[in-house]
């Protein structure tokens, strides 16, 4: 891998980006600008993203931290209860906006596909420079390789749990067949319709935020309309609870963390189109803190109407349809606040809709 010339092993010279062209719009700005980084685009120019908003629709519909908030909450619930899935939020959230910051700066000097692996390789001193940026590449990789196993296993839950809800059975190999034909979709799609995904992300965004305005609607307006009690105050606020019988209520709550944290990390995907983005040194940037910031917003509201609409998680998680499996008592959820079968179904399946693009 090419080594920017004004770098020394271990240091980073404070003129670096005056040697760097100035972000400019245009093909020809983005293209000269990979040539001084040492990189030649390779996409067409046709097929790259030419709005910001079409790039924040991309960072969430790909994250999906709002509807992973409610599709994982059961497990929070379980392990640290209404406060412990809160409060677990509340800073992990904060603590990745921090991370964040930090992946903000180097992609606005090096808004290259490759990302942190190109990163590594250019901050790195030079002796460590390659096992530490191949090491990185692999991590990258696998990681991204879990990110979609899960994300496609929760779409293979949420239908089976669907069907568990109508018919009361579901068959044990629904969940795998289903991821396994989610990811075969996805794969068709990236590979052979680029240019109509890039045209549809900002029409995708849209679809995301609306079953978001729904989904809050019908869990606490629906439940307001039934008569049903809310949470207190005190619970959501105070009330842990040590459900996987830890040694202390600490490490529960810590171990609540892990469904904060699977819906806060992936925005990175925006960096890693970073060649595919016209403006890339500015918009990469831009729309990398602020899609994950407004997510983020999203994720707390949805936190907040979860626990509000929970007034006993043991009775929760113990219906039959919540012992189906981990997304069985967001169905419970909806079906306790609706009190109607067709009103359930239907928002459930625009929830689930929302995680296909």
């Amino acid at each position: 891998m090419k080594r920017l010339p004004w770098f020394r092993p271990g240091h980073v010279e404070a003129t670096e980006l005056a040697e760097l062209s100035e972000p400019s719009s245009g093909i020809a700005a983005d293209t000269k600008r990979m040539e001084e980084l040492g990189r030649k685009p390779k996409t067409p120019l046709e097929r790259r993203f030419v709005h910001g908003q079409a790039v924040w629709g991309l960072a969430s519909t790909v994250v999906i931290t709002w509807q992973n908030m409610v599709l994982l909450s059961p497990i929070a619930l379980l392990s640290g209860g209404l406060a412990g899935f809160f409060w677990a939020s509340i800073v992990v959230f904060a603590a990745m906006w921090v991370v964040y910051i930090g992946l903000r700066e180097k992609a606005e000097r090096w808004p290259v596909a490759a990302g942190q692996y190109y990163w590594v390789a250019q901050l790195a001193p030079r002796r460590y420079a390659k096992p530490l940026s191949y090491l990185s590449g692999w991590k990258l990789m696998s990681a991204w390789q879990v990110f979609l196993a899960a994300g496609v296993m929760i779409i293979g839950n949420g239908i089976a749990a669907l069907v568990v809800y109508l018919n009361g059975s579901s068959p044990i190999w629904l969940p795998t067949v289903v991821g396994i034909i989610t990811t075969i979709l996805i794969f068709v799609v990236n590979r052979w319709c680029p240019q109509g995904l890039a045209r549809a992300e900002y029409m995708l965004l849209i679809f995301h935020l609306t079953v978001f305005v729904v989904f809050m609607a019908v869990l606490l307006g629906l439940r307001k309309h039934s008569g049903l009690p809310y949470a207190m105050p005190r619970d959501m606020f105070l009330t842990f609870r040590n459900g996987g019988g830890w040694n202390s209520m600490g490490a529960a709550v810590v171990l609540t963390a892990v469904v904060p944290m699977s819906s806060a990390i992936g925005y990175d995907c925006i960096i890693h189109l970073g060649e595919e983005i016209q403006k890339a040194a500015s918009i990469v940037p831009k729309v990398f803190i602020w899609a994950y910031s407004a997510n983020c917003i999203l994720g707390l509201c949805t936190v907040v109407a979860v626990t509000l609409s929970i007034n006993d998680i043991d009775t929760l998680l113990s219906t039959p349809l919540s012992l189906s499996g981990s997304v069985g008592p967001v169905v419970q959820m909806l079906d306790t606040a609706t009190a109607s079968r067709s009103w359930t179904t239907a928002v459930f399946t625009l929830l689930l809709l929302t995680l296909i693009p």
